[in-house]
């Protein structure tokens, strides 16, 4: 190229061609497809917050139902845990912080164990006082026919 046409250039304005506008199209492009993307990201962190607190809610209703239901164990089987825990206890050597959980699980059984057998034993001696009562009734009956 010759010294004119590189002043020319250089002094000439440049109109406002394709490139200028392409250029601004790429911007408003860009723009749009960053506040898309941000738009995306919300959207996304809103149903991982929604996803958190299902679970969370899913966790506290697991945890409450947990905590209602009951389960039958024989009595055979609690006085076997106990009497388990009560000789593996003397060959351990317990940290302070786990005698004082184990020895209220020891207390818990072995309330639970007596509980149960006091329930027991007053059942059956309350059923051996009703039959008791229902006896005592046909007795009366009977002498009374033989009097007359």
């Amino acid at each position: 190229m010759q010294e004119e046409d590189i002043k020319t250039i250089l002094e000439e304005p440049i109109t406002k061609g394709p490139a200028k506008k392409n250029k601004k199209r790429n911007n408003k492009k860009k723009k749009e497809q960053v506040t898309k993307v941000s738009a995306e990201v919300q959207q996304r962190q809103q149903r991982q917050q929604r996803q958190q607190r299902q679970q969370r809610q899913r966790e506290e209703m697991d945890e409450e139902a947990m905590d209602s239901i009951s389960v039958p164990i024989s009595l055979s089987f609690l006085v076997f845990v106990r009497n388990l825990l009560n000789s593996i206890v003397p060959r351990t050597q317990w940290r302070p912080e786990e005698m004082a959980p184990v020895g209220m699980a020891i207390n818990d059984l072995s309330s639970l164990i007596q509980m149960t057998t006091q329930n027991q034993s007053n059942q059956s001696s309350q059923e051996d006082t009703n039959d008791e009562e229902d006896e005592d009734p046909g007795e009366e009956e009977e002498e009374e026919e033989e009097i007359n």
